[in-house]
């Protein structure tokens, strides 16, 4: 018999990262309240009409050969194996670096509070070899800010998709310093160990984040 799952959790958390993994099984967010310091939330399986909006930026399923915004070699798109739809992207030994996506930051956000979460689906033939996530934020070619996830295999397979893993990493724009006239937003994998592996349905979205903490956003 399957475990039990409520409709509806509720959570506090400081940990931004947690919150993507949380959409995966509760992908809609009914209550949001901001404070100065943290943030509470009610997770739901259904939408309402009170759900927060996350707003899609770009979804990479290799199902076409180019997409606004992203670089990558389209002779690594094949179709052997895939988690969703027919095609996934391989990287290989003579492949360090993987798909880029490069955007003007104020093309893609609202607010400099918001929250900008990532997603990939990746599986390696044999180890992943220190392969990572990578998220940067560049003003005139240099990082003003730059996060990771390690593409590592998971102690505790997904039971579902056993093959594949998931890997999130969440970008919360209110801990980065943002006064600059222009911020360019890039993500990609980089292949340190240039190991094989495949990636599939790469996704960044945005949702609302907490204007309120730290006090710097919204006046009270």
């Amino acid at each position: 018999m399957a475990p039990f799952q409520p409709k509806r959790v509720a959570w506090s958390l400081r940990n931004s990262q947690a919150i993507p993994i949380i959409l995966e099984f509760y992908p809609f967010i009914e209550l949001q309240n901001n404070y100065f310091g943290g943030t509470t939330y009610l997770f739901s399986k259904i939408k309402t009409k009170k759900s927060s909006q996350i707003i899609s930026i770009s979804n990479l399923d290799f199902e076409k050969t180019s997409l606004p915004n992203w670089s990558f070699n389209p002779k690594l798109i094949k179709d052997t194996t895939a988690f969703s739809g027919n095609f996934s992207y391989l990287m290989d030994s003579d492949e360090e670096w993987g798909p880029l996506y490069k955007v003007s930051l104020k093309e893609i956000i609202k607010n400099k509070s918001d929250c900008i979460d990532l997603s990939i689906k990746a599986k390696s033939t044999n180890s992943f070899d220190g392969a990572i996530l990578v998220v940067t934020l560049e003003v005139d070619g240099e990082s003003i800010y730059w996060t990771s996830v390690e593409l590592e295999t998971p102690e505790v397979p997904d039971i579902l998709s056993p093959e594949w893993n998931t890997y999130h990493v969440s970008l919360r724009l209110s801990d980065v310093y943002l006064n600059y006239s222009d911020v360019e937003f890039k993500t990609l994998i980089w292949n340190k160990g240039k190991s094989q592996l495949l990636i599939d349905d790469f996704k960044i979205e945005l949702r609302d984040g907490n204007e309120l903490v730290y006090g710097v956003f919204k006046k009270f």
